[in-house]
């Protein structure tokens, strides 16, 4: 091989390799809306517990603690990298198996948070995460006593149904609703 089919190589490779880094270690900021009948007040309280893909970001200089919750306008916001692993699908399958779950069996996901949900004063303890799909779905679940119908999951004692919506605008966001079936 000639020196410049050599150098045009080894500066086409390094392209290629910054790209990739660059790509597989950017911070995004992930947000998630939380919407919900009118009477109807949701919160989420992070309880510092999350598993990320190793080498992903996590937080940055203007967002030290990666995740927020604005209550005002309903927003969730993870602030870190978005690539999937089997790591993170394991750990929220540990906390929320399949049944428990807006998704059912997942094996792989971007990243998972846990903490309190607050529904009209009511706290759940729930875990959320990121899946590495075509819209980056979220999904939402608990342990024992959460049961699942599809993209919904009610609450332990029956109160309230979580609906996972996915798509565009503002039809991308967890929806809280009375449970009008409840025998409660």
């Amino acid at each position: 091989m000639n020196i410049k089919k050599a150098t045009l190589l080894g500066m086409l490779l390094a392209f290629g390799l910054s790209i990739c880094s660059t790509y597989a270690v950017t911070v995004r900021d992930n947000q998630k809306k939380f919407t919900s009948d009118e009477g109807v007040n949701v919160s989420f309280e992070w309880d510092g517990n999350y598993c990320i893909t190793d080498g992903q970001p996590w937080g940055d200089a203007d967002h030290p603690n990666a995740v927020y919750m604005d209550n005002n306008t309903g927003t969730l916001d993870v602030w870190c990298g978005r690539h999937d692993s089997s790591k993170v699908g394991d750990y929220f399958n540990s906390v929320s198996p399949k049944g428990s779950n807006t998704y059912g069996s997942i094996s792989s996901m971007n990243f998972a948070i846990q903490g309190n949900l607050i529904i009209n004063g009511d706290k759940y303890y729930v875990i959320i995460g990121q899946l590495n799909n075509v819209h980056n779905c979220w999904v939402i679940g608990g342990g024992a006593g959460y049961s699942s119908g599809g993209y919904s999951i009610t609450t332990p004692d029956g109160k309230y149904l979580i609906t996972a919506k996915s798509g565009d605008g503002d039809g991308d966001a967890f929806y809280f609703s009375i449970n009008h079936y409840s025998s409660m």
